[in-house]
């Protein structure tokens, strides 16, 4: 595992595991998808997420992450607690995982992060990504434009922070929504400038020191959110149901608000409206405890407090819930 980013290749050639030293971490869906892409997964040990922690490591040399964010965490903490090299291919890009130093871990009801360091490599392989719906791709849309959110409460906490890297994060926004055109239909360019932003996303991260480039309110908002939903949903595509809230509770400057209101328009299905995901009113219900909740977890990148969720205020936010972008 590396302190710093991963070594990232692409390639159009499907990856070859050497060898029969691999534990390979999967899911159901992402095997089926890498096995159709033509990786031959079978020679390997595998195991599924669920029972990635408890593997039988006997022999294993390497761990490989086959899958997406989920699969990919559960990899990294494998492979940190072994002391193993790991090697990500990922089947779809709604997250940063492949390319962070951390794992992601659901614990009650607050994710915490565990510091694995990254993986040692990661394989992009175009006819492994190909497989996959674009619209899911695009879910790690949600992951860059959180630093829209994430900035203005870094800066609302600690308004002589590291300014350089909050504008610098701030320009990812800036270039991702330049860019509608490129994620308008599946492309290797686009593929290719999402993984670029996402990878630039983290280093950012390291420059700081802390995750508050990329992760406020409206992160902390999806955990809280998460255990509530009635089915499963992409980390990415949350997020971007709760950008609008945060847009009503951080007070977003119109020409923001239009320029978002543009970018999602031109992609239609990446971003749900609240409603579609949980009723308004459990909504309200839920928003009304995030301050203590962040209180109780520690999550300090967020303006909110209690003086500052007023009956008005919290309806305004959940309206905006309902209307989506």
């Amino acid at each position: 595992m590396r302190a710093t980013t991963p070594e990232v290749t692409w390639t159009t050639a499907v990856p070859s595991l050497l060898g029969a030293t691999a534990l390979v971490v999967t899911s159901p869906q992402a095997r089926t998808a890498a096995e159709t892409a033509g990786m031959r997964l079978g020679t390997h040990r595998i195991t599924n997420v669920a029972g990635a922690s408890t593997a039988d490591l006997s022999g294993v040399q390497q761990v490989v992450a086959v899958g997406g964010g989920a699969v990919t965490d559960a990899a990294k903490i494998v492979a940190f607690d072994a002391g193993l090299p790991l090697t990500v291919v990922p089947t779809v890009l709604s997250t940063d995982a492949p390319f962070s130093t951390v794992a992601a871990v659901r614990r009650g009801d607050v994710v915490t992060y565990v510091d694995t360091g990254a993986a040692d490599q990661v394989q992009l392989c175009s006819q492994v990504l190909r497989h996959a719906p674009w619209v899911s791709h695009l879910y790690g849309l949600g992951d860059l434009l959180a630093i829209e959110s994430a900035t203005r409460d870094w800066r609302a906490r600690l308004p002589d922070g590291i300014s350089a890297v909050r504008e610098a994060a701030r320009a990812l926004v800036t270039t991702a929504l330049d860019q509608a055109a490129l994620w308008r239909e599946p492309s290797q360019p686009g593929c290719e400038l999402l993984v670029e932003l996402l990878r630039a996303k983290v280093a950012l991260g390291l420059t700081a020191g802390h995750p508050w480039a990329e992760e406020g309110t409206e992160h902390y908002l999806a955990y809280l959110l998460e255990p509530l939903l009635p089915r499963p949903v992409w980390h990415g595509q949350l997020l971007l149901a709760c950008l609008p809230v945060c847009a009503v509770l951080q007070d977003w400057d119109t020409r923001t608000v239009g320029s978002f209101r543009r970018f999602l328009s031109t992609l239609p299905g990446l971003a749900p409206a609240g409603v579609d995901l949980l009723p308004p009113p459990t909504l309200r219900t839920a928003l009304a405890r995030l301050p203590k909740y962040c209180r109780r977890h520690h999550l300090d990148n967020t303006l909110l407090d209690d003086a500052h969720l007023t009956n008005e205020l919290l309806q305004h936010a959940t309206d905006a819930w309902e209307r989506g972008w």
